[in-house]
């Protein structure tokens, strides 16, 4: 059965990363070893840019007393034996001219070292390898500083060799904060479940998101005297929640609580889908064209844009109690606090003063450990993985709601935790997918006829970002094509009542807030643009053409990778495998994965079995598209990156939804997928300039491998997975709820 596997699967995976913190937490065990003197020079105190580093052990630099006019020369020696456990940096401009480093044996030809970045004036490992023909002697290594101008020291540090690249106790933090996040966002849901009545795993997660972003806005517009107290009463209503919980269990165990045995695969790719997030957030390796890749909040992203550190960053302000004027370019720039979503950072907010974090003002973007927890930055990024992994649970919903066969669902939860769009977006910390996850509870609301439950999901979408907003004329065509039959108009009217409603109760308050602002908005050109950056268009035909552009960009595969688009990016010039890697994230084929493409292009056009899939179809995935094309087709490149990660979810649902290809077919589409899964996940780290593999620790082997594991067991899974008739419908379909509710 599929799902005693994943259970095993789930357990060697445990039993692993057992073993390794057993290796992790012994690897300070090794026998000491003496660090040398260092000869020459100053203090690395002299300098006020170079941060210490609790990995530098003993250190000098020749910024000395005339700052980098001074002249000076460091020497130190080690033992050839002891290079296997000492670690040597460099900082400052060493770059072999004027300021150069060399390394020599006696009776042998001094070698010029060269560090992987000659102009960083922090702290870096450099990696020596003894040359071929060296004899067991004593290795000298003496920097060398003749220069007067600007930019010319150079620093020589060394401490003892780690087994790790990151701080075994800074990833122990990470773990636990990881459950309690984890915790804070099922709790309230798994009461719900247990004590008031049925709540559908799909929407298990709500009730902790909006309790923490409630939490998070009284933090930040009551007095700072009251923070204390709202932490408290926070903390002992989730200790009350957990006490009911367990007594609820106690006494009922198998009720509404417990999940049902067709969910459990929804669990098991959500949960796997997490770790491969995580195996990319917390690799201690750079990924190419990464930005803030020397921070502690990287993009993990192949030529990212600075969009990841948006939510973080908004939630140190919000934690600092700032009005939206004060301090607003030096943390949101040309940009503001209501030009996203505040869903997010309203949570990480609470999460911050829950946990005690504390982030500079504005936050600093210094790596100063790995994983970062001290500024609370490991808490942001744990709590976007979580939430930006959550159009798994919104394809359940959206399953239910079009009532189609378990096998079906089975499959839409394997591809969409395979899918290139989910190993690209979750670990990326934009709020899109989380985003995609509202709007996929509104179209199953919707289908339902729940329609004012369905205008609080679209404000949850608007409120994650404002990407949701643009599918609101999608879900109203979708909201009225329901009504067919006699007395439309007066059904379309009440249902639109209904979810308009709701939609601007909810809304209105930010909608005010942004008003009141009043600092505008660049979104709102977008429309109007033709691919001259956000300048409105030079006519209806240069409008059209970039939307034409950007239609063929987006649909066909590898149109993106033969253009002329990102060949350079923020750090230079984008190699093209590295441009291979960006189309995953640009176009539908990418997002949805080379090897399945094809399935779901077939699947859209091939005449839908039932009138629900066709209104999905055409409502959502045609009019969706459309409106897309309209606001955002303006960049001309594709609209992934931009908008399309809101659309590419119902895409995969209802390609699994309407054509129920054979099990092996889709085996062996998903296995492609997989492959392509750890291309993405890997390539970013692997084809980086500075990528060195005699500079892997353990920590980075080990989320290498974890990241391509996630993909494997899924894909196998796929094969395994037991798949009835495809044409059975389940016993017990939802209710089918009247249009006033």
């Amino acid at each position: 059965m599929l799902i005693p596997s994943l259970r095993r699967s789930a357990l060697r995976l445990a039993q692993t990363a057992l073993a390794f913190a057993l290796l992790w937490f012994s690897a300070g065990t090794a026998a000491a070893v003496a660090i040398p003197a260092i000869d020459g020079g100053c203090p690395a105190a002299s300098s006020a840019s170079l941060r210490p580093s609790e990995r530098v052990a003993i250190s000098a630099i020749t910024y000395c007393g005339q700052g980098d006019a001074t002249r000076a020369t460091l020497a130190v020696t080690v033992k050839r034996k002891s290079l296997q456990r000492l670690q040597l940096f460099t900082a400052g401009y060493v770059k072999g001219d004027s300021v150069r480093l060399l390394a020599q044996q006696s009776g042998q030809a001094p070698i010029a070292l060269l560090p992987e970045k000659g102009d960083d004036e922090q702290w870096q490992p450099l990696y020596f390898s003894v040359p071929p023909g060296w004899g067991p002697g004593d290795i000298t290594f003496t920097l060398t500083d003749d220069a007067t101008g600007g930019f010319g020291w150079g620093g020589i540090g060394l401490g003892k060799r780690r087994h790790l690249a990151g701080d075994a106790s800074a990833y122990a933090i990470v773990a636990l904060h990881a459950v309690a996040i984890a915790g804070l966002l099922l709790l309230p849901g798994l009461l719900w479940r247990s004590c008031i009545g049925p709540l559908p795993l799909s929407l298990l997660p709500v009730p902790g998101i909006v309790l923490l972003a409630l939490n998070g806005l009284a933090l930040w517009v009551l007095p700072a005297s009251a923070a204390q107290w709202l932490r408290a009463c926070l903390a002992g209503v989730y200790l009350l929640f957990a006490v009911a919980l367990l007594y609820r269990r106690r006494i009922g165990r198998g009720g509404s609580g417990t999940p049902m045995p067709g969910d459990r695969i929804f669990v098991a790719a959500i949960v796997l889908a997490l770790l491969q997030a995580i195996s990319i957030g917390l690799n201690p390796q750079g990924v190419a064209q990464e930005y803030g890749g020397d921070g502690e909040l990287p993009g993990r992203m192949v030529a990212s844009p600075p969009d990841h550190v948006i939510p973080y960053g908004t939630a140190v302000y919000l934690l600092h109690r700032y009005d939206g004027d004060k301090k607003r370019f030096e943390y949101f720039g040309d940009w503001s606090i209501g030009s996203r979503g505040p869903l997010v950072p309203l949570g990480i907010n609470t999460l911050l003063q829950l946990f005690g974090a504390a982030p500079g003002d504005p936050p600093s973007s210094a790596r100063v450990q790995w994983p970062g927890v001290d500024s609370g930055v490991d808490l942001a990024r744990l709590f976007g993985w979580m939430l930006n992994a959550l159009p798994i649970l919104g394809a359940l919903h959206l399953m239910c709601a079009l009532n189609v066969p378990a096998e079906r669902r089975h499959r839409a939860a394997l591809w969409l935790a395979l899918a290139p769009l989910l190993t690209i977006n979750v670990v990326f910390l934009w709020p899109k997918l989380l985003a995609a996850y509202f709007v996929m509870l509104v179209v199953g609301d919707v289908l339902n006829r729940r329609y004012s439950r369905a205008g609080i999901f679209a404000a949850l979408a608007w409120l994650s970002h404002p990407v949701g907003a643009l599918m609101l004329p999608a879900i109203g065509l979708l909201l009225v094509a329901q009504q067919r039959g006699p007395r439309f108009w007066r059904s379309s009217a009440a249902a639109s009542n209904r979810f308009l409603g709701m939609l601007s109760l909810v809304m209105l308050p930010w909608l005010y807030y942004k008003w009141h602002l009043g600092h505008g908005d660049a979104f709102m050109s977008y429309v109007f643009a033709d691919g001259r950056g956000i300048k409105p268009a030079l006519g209806i035909s240069s409008w059209l053409a970039a939307r034409a552009s950007n239609l063929w960009m987006t649909l066909t595969p590898t149109a993106f990778f033969f253009s002329d688009a990102m060949h350079d990016w923020i750090f230079g010039p984008v190699q093209d495998s590295l441009r291979w890697t960006i189309q995953y994230a640009k176009s539908l084929p990418g997002q949805l994965g080379f090897g399945a493409f094809g399935f779901a292009y077939a699947a859209l056009v091939r005449s839908p079995p039932d009138v629900a899939l066709r209104d999905l179809r055409n409502c959502i995935v045609g009019a969706g598209l459309a409106t897309m094309l309209i606001y955002w087709g303006y960049s001309t490149d594709g609209l992934g990156r931009n908008c399309l990660e809101v659309l590419t979810p119902f895409v995969i649902v209802y390609a699994c939804a309407a054509w129920p290809v054979s099990k092996a077919a889709f085996a062996t589409m998903m296995s492609i997928v997989a492959l392509e899964s750890i291309w993405v996940a890997l390539s970013g780290f692997l084809l980086n300039p500075g990528f060195r593999l005699a500079s892997m620790a353990w920590d980075g082997w080990f989320l290498f491998g974890l990241s391509a594991a996630t993909p494997l067991i899924l894909a196998f899974h796929a094969w395994r997975a037991p798949y009835g008739d495809p044409g059975a419908a389940d016993p017990t379909p939802p209710p089918t709820h009247p249009p006033w509710r």
